[in-house]
């Protein structure tokens, strides 16, 4: 009897103490995405706050100016490029864990200089855009939407920091899918392991979890990217509205091309990474359920093991084949492509 209250007492402490995890990580969670977008707001209307504290001039008291921020197409942007910030400033918490993970392994040199050449691509598709890009009366928008652009590129900077430390540290331990050392690559896999310490883990575990990191880390850049070619869609609604229902001012094109460009340096991001791993997991296939002779009497077994190994390592899917890389790659096409289903497109 008293081992059962005892034993009771420790399940609702334990449920008690997971359940104050959660509401801190819901508070959280709230606080980010609140800080996020007031920093949002703030870059947005800096003028005002100015005005009111240090006696600025404030642009928006101006005819053009009032009348574009007056808009319910204006008022829309605004709101999904605050809704952008603070989905900025909560995922970068999650985003830089991820990253911490693989930061012991012999890939982060690689891995920066991988990071440095993307941002370098970006910068010249920005420096190329800004030429095709339509002036509308919002006080100092070209500076602004740069600066939430930054914010959203360090945002997303450790996932793909994640993705390329992923294949360094896999490329470092089989080369042409196969390993050095076929004891220290599956030590390298039992480490990874989280839910048993030291050596102890599985290696097939440890393989999954970096196939989640990649996953997750690509979905995360995937929904912000998706995120800011939808307010590149709701601008150009703004900004044609403003026009008179001139489409021509803005065209959708621009909005495809941004969403064209994003989903290439999704899958270049990417594709490195899942190539490594399709043969990193083959070689797992083959140590652990070789093909025997047909006529061998384990046959049947043998192959329903290797069959259930390829289904769990998740290596008979394609590219986009998984679900959440899938959503990834695909989401700044498809939310471009969403722009022509928005009103006065």
């Amino acid at each position: 009897m008293a081992a059962t209250l005892q034993r009771e007492r420790h399940e609702r402490v334990q449920t008690a103490v997971h359940g104050v995890r959660n509401l801190e990580d819901s508070l959280t969670a709230l606080f980010l995405a609140l800080l996020g977008g007031g920093v949002g707001a703030v870059i947005l209307f800096i003028e005002p706050v100015g005005a009111s504290l240090l006696g600025w001039h404030n642009p928006f008291l101006d005819k053009d100016n009032s009348a574009f921020l007056a808009q319910p197409d204006t008022q829309l942007w605004l709101f999904g490029l605050g809704a952008q910030t603070a989905l900025m400033a909560m995922l970068a918490v999650p985003a830089s864990r991820m990253a911490r993970e693989l930061r012991d392994e012999r890939a982060t040199t690689a891995a920066l200089a991988g990071l440095v050449l993307v941002a370098g691509v970006i910068a010249v598709f920005a420096v190329i855009s800004d030429k095709v890009r339509p002036n509308y009366p919002f006080p100092h928008h070209v500076a602004k939407l740069d600066l939430i652009t930054g914010l959203g590129l360090l945002t997303c900077a450790p996932a793909i920091l994640t993705i390329w430390r992923v294949h360094g540290a896999l490329q470092s331990q089989f080369r042409g899918g196969r390993p050095h050392s076929e004891a220290a690559a599956l030590a390298f896999l039992r480490k990874l392991d989280r839910t048993q310490p030291g050596l102890k883990g599985n290696p097939v575990a440890g393989f999954l979890r970096l196939r989640e990191l990649v996953h997750r880390s690509l979905l995360l850049m995937g929904g912000l990217i998706g995120g800011a070619i939808l307010g590149a869609g709701a601008l150009r609604n703004a900004v044609n509205t403003f026009h008179h229902r001139s489409t021509t001012f803005f065209p959708i094109e621009y909005v495809l091309l941004y969403g064209v460009f994003f989903s290439l340096v999704l899958v270049a991001v990417y594709l490195p990474t899942y190539n490594q791993l399709q043969l990193s997991g083959r070689w797992l296939v083959e140590h652990y359920a070789r093909l025997c002779d047909p006529d061998d009497p384990g046959w049947d077994g043998n192959v329903a093991k290797r069959t259930q190994l390829i289904s769990l390592l998740q290596l008979e899917l394609s590219l986009t084949g998984s679900l959440q890389a899938g959503v990834a790659i695909l989401a700044p096409l498809g939310t471009a492509l969403l722009g022509l289903l928005l009103p006065g497109a």
